[in-house]
């Protein structure tokens, strides 16, 4: 391990020139990172991490201005919380809010900049080529040709987008830059309070955390960064909610449900304390019949009869589940490609899977806190130490920990009774 630190351990001059190597490579970065932006053009690139910069900021502001003016401190509900718990939960309503709010201004600002338009060229071969039916080919292979290259030139045309020129371009490289500074600063962020978690190997780079410029933004950076990783988690589930929308989402949750159903399926007439429910009986006539089937063309099977009709009843149940499953999803992703040429549908299926995929974001962000928390519950030598990424400041990460501690950690108590 001691040659383990040894290797990551940075040369005294890099430390005590920090200032100026993270400029010149912030220099190179941002220089490349603007050139990508100038060719692709601002209205074909991806602003999720631009968004997400602007909800993080609009979070510290809050967070840091407003946050005794928070409305929910008044609920009756949250002054029955521990008093982590409840600063957890107002905090985490701040973050939702800059997170709904900045994905509703961007998604307005994106429809107008991005917006794509059909072409005259789409309506006139829609019109004049295809009622020439391709049903009605006469063998002339000219014709034939000629219609190929037609709804050739109409299907590339369908769509224009709107022109990049050189603006376009140009806002294209600053977008560029600021996106790439706002994913560079998260994982900077997050490499040094994951340091912090471990502090015999945090010990090792001492040098690192008391450079001067470290010492000035370390404070800000233990204090927030964890917060804003939590955030970004919410804000990757709802961005991915709205996108795929809640229909598809759904179907694909039923999918793997429905599937693992099926599996279990195989299993259910074996097992009595299963087929003997009332919502179960038939699995039982199923077998028998199924058996007395097997039984009246197989006489030789004899006593084997119950068994073997079981195992049919279970492939037959298995197979119709499974046909269930697949029909429902057909139906259900035949509703969404339908729904989804309808703007209005659009919007609302994508806002039902956005406000549902932040709440399970919030859910993932506690079981993650969770996981971290188990490590430090067990450790006895200290190695690992969740509560060290996070400071008295962090208000969102200390209310999920102090969460996991209020309702987790009674539970792993127990555990360890029943252990001893």
């Amino acid at each position: 391990m001691a040659t383990l630190y040894s290797l990551l351990a940075l040369p005294k001059a890099v430390t005590d020139n920090l200032q100026y190597v993270l400029i010149g490579a912030g220099v190179l970065i941002a220089l490349i990172a603007f050139i990508i932006g100038c060719v692709k053009g601002c209205s074909r690139m991806g602003w999720g991490a631009l968004v997400w910069g602007v909800a993080a900021a609009a979070f510290l502001l809050f967070e840091i201005k407003f946050a005794d003016k928070n409305p929910l401190a008044k609920a009756e509900a949250l002054n029955k919380l521990p008093e982590g718990v409840k600063n957890g939960v107002l905090s985490l309503s701040i973050a939702l809010a800059a997170i709904l709010a900045a994905s509703l201004v961007f998604g307005l600002i994106s429809s107008l900049v991005c917006r794509k338009k059909k072409s005259r060229s789409h309506y006139y071969y829609r019109e004049k080529m295809l009622p020439g039916t391709y049903n009605n080919y006469d063998g002339d292979d000219e014709y034939k040709e000629g219609y190929n290259q037609h709804a050739d030139f109409r299907l590339k045309n369908t769509y224009k987008t709107v022109r990049i020129n050189g603006f376009n371009r140009f806002m294209g490289g600053i977008f560029a830059v600021v996106q790439t500074a706002v994913v560079l600063a998260a994982i900077g962020g997050l490499a040094l309070v994951a340091i912090k978690a471990f502090p015999s190997f945090a010990g090792k780079m001492d040098s690192v955390y008391n450079n001067a410029v470290m010492a000035k933004l370390w404070k800000y950076v233990h204090a927030y960064a964890l917060d804003l990783i939590w955030m970004s988690v919410i804000f990757a589930f709802a961005r991915a909610g709205f996108r795929a929308g809640c229909i598809k989402g759904f179907r694909s949750i039923f999918r793997t449900v429905g599937s693992l159903a099926a599996v279990a399926f195989l299993a259910v007439p074996f097992i009595p304390a299963i087929t003997s429910m009332k919502a179960f009986a038939f699995v039982g006539k199923v077998s028998t019949f199924c058996g007395g089937v097997v039984a009246k063309f197989i006489p030789a099977v004899g006593a084997y009869s119950s068994v073997i009709g079981k195992v049919v009843c279970a492939i037959v149940l298995a197979i119709a589940c499974g046909v269930l499953v697949w029909a429902i999803g057909l139906l259900l992703k035949t509703i969404g490609r339908a729904g989804r040429q309808s703007l209005a549908f659009r919007l609302v299926d994508g806002t039902i899977s956005f406000f549902v995929m932040m709440a399970i974001g919030v859910a993932v962000c506690l079981l993650l806190t969770a996981l971290l928390y188990t490590p430090e519950y067990f450790g006895k030598t200290g190695f690992f130490l969740f509560k060290n990424a996070f400071s008295e400041e962090s208000v969102l990460a200390k209310g999920f920990y102090e969460t996991v501690v209020q309702y987790v950690k009674p539970w792993l108590d127990k555990l360890m009774a029943l252990a001893k």
